[in-house]
């Protein structure tokens, strides 16, 4: 799983920092690590969200001119959340309950760096908001209601 992890870090760093990256920090736009971080948390286990978490989190730290640490908390501190959500209140996962996951997590990512700024900025506050549930919304049909149709075909459970 870290082959893994590692794999989809190299392809969303060079998206997210990239010429598409520059953008999306602009005008608004999806933050893919932070999609990432909910599908690790939200269809893995604990151990590897929050491996994801570290990870990803390192690397922004080494990318970004916040604070070191800061991502690394920010995405760790979600992936608990979730889990921990996930976990006590909903043994079965629908879309909905985890869009829902996802926009509590966007909203609480936005107010920690709205208040890091001191930048409040609605416009992109939106369109970082419809454009997450709206990634989330396509990444977890393909993760999950695709990827469980897949193993039922071939008799294992997911």
């Amino acid at each position: 799983m870290i082959v893994a992890q590692l794999l989809v870090i190299l392809i969303i760093l060079p998206i997210s920092y990239g010429p598409l990256g520059e953008l999306t920090l602009r005008h608004g736009g999806p933050d893919l690590f932070l999609v990432a971080t909910w599908l690790f948390a939200w269809l893995t286990d604990r151990t590897n969200a929050l491996r994801w978490a570290v990870i990803a989190g390192l690397a922004l730290d080494l990318l970004n001119f916040q604070r070191f640490g800061f991502w690394t908390f920010q995405l760790v501190g979600l992936a608990i959340l979730v889990d921990y959500v996930r976990g006590r209140y909903f043994q079965v996962s629908s879309l909905a309950e985890a869009l829902l996951a996802l926009l509590v997590m966007t909203l609480i990512s936005l107010l920690i760096q709205s208040l890091m700024t001191q930048q409040f900025i609605w416009p992109v506050w939106l369109i970082e908001i419809s454009s997450n549930v709206l990634l989330g919304t396509i990444m977890y049909y393909i993760l999950a209601v695709r990827f469980r149709l897949f193993q039922r075909w071939f008799g294992q459970r997911l």
